[in-house]
């Protein structure tokens, strides 16, 4: 999205510092690293990054979920698994958006 729009800065937050880094390494690859700021931020405080437009990609697959293995030994298991019906990450976004 940044680079589209040359004058737009962000906010971007994960609850991994690993997934952090790789996007510092991404942003300073396209030059984009004086327009983005990046935290650390567990899912229920995202609303910390104060930004007019949310974009979240949270887990979503149910725990016992049986993936190909190109997604579950590439992906984190934070990123991937949401508790027994997929649906945990995405109630405590919804509960932390009330206070946004």
């Amino acid at each position: 999205m940044l680079t589209a729009l040359p004058e737009a800065h962000a906010v971007a937050t994960d609850v991994s510092d690993d997934a952090l880094s790789v996007a510092a390494e991404n942003a300073s690859a396209l030059g984009l690293q004086d327009r983005l700021t990046l935290r650390t931020a567990h899912s229920s405080t995202h609303c910390a990054a104060s930004a007019s437009t949310r974009v979240v990609q949270s887990p979503y697959v149910e725990d016992n979920a049986q993936l190909e293995p190109d997604v579950v030994d590439f992906e984190p298991h934070t990123a991937l698994f949401a508790g027994p019906d997929g649906r945990q990450a995405l109630d405590t976004l919804l509960r932390g958006a009330k206070t946004c």
